[in-house]
């Protein structure tokens, strides 16, 4: 069973991405610090679901770490936006991350799926 990291911070949007991967172990995290927690444990990600947005700032340091310590790691980054910035230009500050793939909120549950399975399925040394 694949292992997820999924960083959400509004607890009803996690709740209904996790209703989504229910046929995949989901490891959740609120916050940026939590994901990375989990990041530097002894767990090993076949994906990430990240917010963008987080109560506390941006995703940025999560992804940063993605990016330096497991660069294989299929990302899917999801935004809705904030008050200051459209999910465009959210789409466009998390591309330095490299993600996989930029979901819009509210995602639906066959977006997230195909995207993730996408992901998996393209994943280096799968």
């Amino acid at each position: 069973m694949a292992k997820l990291l999924l960083l959400e911070d509004d607890l009803e949007v996690g709740d209904l991405y996790a209703g989504f991967l229910g046929e995949y172990e989901v490891w959740r995290a609120s916050s940026a610090k939590e994901a990375l927690a989990h990041l530097n444990g002894n767990v090993t990600f076949d994906a990430a679901i990240i917010d963008f947005w987080l109560v506390e700032g941006t995703a940025i340091p999560v992804l940063d770490a993605i990016k330096s310590n497991s660069p294989d790691l299929p990302v899917i980054l999801i935004s809705g936006g904030n008050q200051s910035f459209s999910p465009e230009l959210t789409e466009a500050f998390g591309s330095i991350s490299q993600h996989n793939v930029f979901l819009h909120k509210p995602v639906q549950r066959s977006h997230l799926l195909t995207a993730l399975n996408t992901a998996l399925a393209n994943k280096p040394n799968n």
